[in-house]
């Protein structure tokens, strides 16, 4: 068993996956849908000892993860990798400068987590959305990011994938110069002003606050500097090693 405290304040306790809990990474259905990470969460979730933002009094301390917070949920993915195969983790890069293969390694114990705000809390528990101020005066109400909008990011097209960053911040706006609509909002940020957005992406990511996933790796060939985001692909969930052939990781942040 696994006792962590998500950035939100929720406390509980998670063990360690079953090969019950693997086979789900073969259901083609439940990875298209976006609803693996939820389905793994809820089965190896096994106690709430302090409920943090969310209602739990009316399902035996049950968290519904599903519209838990996207920063709680990528923490407790994260504490059920270390309670299922320990903190060590290993991965791929490609140096973006001289494009050799290498294998980095971190501690997933050791990456830091930002906790959420008491006003992304109070969201979080009240669905009553946090105004910001934008660099040109504006006002635009917010919230954090939750399970739900992983799953409809997952349901977008292809169309949309170079959209991503515009996506991720139009589904943080509730409301903006008084449209709620989703295509209305995505329409204002696509015109928005580079500097007032990359504002915005600050004042929502202090909103949500979570674990930071991006650090930088240096290649053993031409000691290249790179910023790399934690990659959950599929040796994510296994102990066995992928760079066997290494003899060593390249390096540990």
């Amino acid at each position: 068993m696994h006792e962590l405290t998500c950035p939100s304040g929720l406390r509980g306790v998670l063990r360690g996956m079953k090969v019950k809990d693997e086979q789900l990474f073969a259901d083609q259905k439940l990875i298209k849908s976006g609803q693996l990470i939820t389905r793994l969460l809820e089965m190896c979730w096994m106690q709430t000892n302090d409920p943090g933002p969310y209602d739990v009094s009316g399902s035996a301390g049950k968290v519904f993860w599903g519209p838990a917070l996207s920063s709680d949920r990528t923490f407790a993915i994260i504490q059920l990798r270390i309670a299922s195969y320990g903190p060590e983790y290993e991965f791929r890069v490609t140096c973006s400068s001289c494009r050799h293969h290498y294998a980095w390694g971190v501690n997933l114990a050791e990456l830091n987590v930002l906790p959420v705000s008491d006003l992304g809390r109070q969201c979080a528990k009240t669905s009553t959305p946090v105004p910001i101020t934008l660099r040109d005066g504006r006002i635009a109400k917010c919230r954090p990011l939750t399970g739900d909008d992983e799953q409809f990011f997952n349901s977008l097209g292809p169309d949309e994938e170079s959209k991503m960053l515009t996506n991720h911040l139009s589904r943080r706006i509730v409301e903006l110069d008084g449209k709620t609509a989703w295509f209305d909002i995505v329409s204002l940020v696509e015109d928005m002003e580079s500097a007032v957005a990359d504002g915005l992406w600050d004042a929502t990511d202090e909103l949500e606050g979570g674990v930071e996933t991006t650090f930088d790796v240096e290649c053993p060939k031409c000691h290249n500097l790179q910023a790399v985001v934690l990659p959950f692909e599929a040796g994510f969930f296994s102990s066995r090693k992928r760079f066997a052939r290494t003899g060593k990781k390249s390096g540990s942040r």
